[in-house]
């Protein structure tokens, strides 16, 4: 487990990297103690600056699902994060190649939600009753990271 004071470190890391679309160690490589739940609270410390910057929470991600993009990328579980409105682009959005790193294109499944989730023990079912509907959808992954990643990284 890292103090507080290194999750912030790699918290602040993580924004620079992505304000200025510059590189960085991984933050495993940066504090090789980091575990999961430092991971998430990096997240989270994150996510509390872009919100308190103007951004809207508007979705939740699951990543990592399938065994194929596990071996992919050498990661053997999923990870979870939020989507901030930030995140989503419209149609006809102009990309930028100097915005990113290493691009990468994902075909996802978004799930509209009629309901919301919660606590431990929400199974298949669950989602399907609270799924309003399902559409395609086009992830650009990009990453700040200079070196190999490990699940503790990507949900940094």
């Amino acid at each position: 487990m890292l103090a507080q004071a290194d999750r912030q470190v790699v918290a602040e890391r993580l924004l620079h990297a992505h304000r200025t679309h510059t590189p960085i160690s991984s933050p495993k490589e940066m504090f090789p103690a980091l575990e999961m739940e430092d991971a998430y609270r990096i997240q989270q410390l994150c996510i509390d600056q872009w919100v308190a910057e103007g951004a809207r929470v508007k979705g939740y991600k699951v990543g990592l699902t399938s065994k194929a993009m596990q071996q992919a990328s050498g990661i053997n579980e999923p990870d979870f994060g939020l989507l901030l409105d930030r995140f989503f682009l419209p149609e006809a959005a102009t990309l930028h190649h100097a915005d990113f790193f290493g691009p990468l294109v994902e075909i996802e499944l978004a799930f509209v939600m009629k309901d919301s989730l919660a606590g431990p023990h929400v199974n298949a079912a669950d989602v399907i009753r609270a799924t309003d509907f399902v559409l395609p959808s086009i992830e650009l992954v990009d990453r700040r990271l200079r070196n190999r990643v490990g699940v503790v990284d990507t949900i940094c």
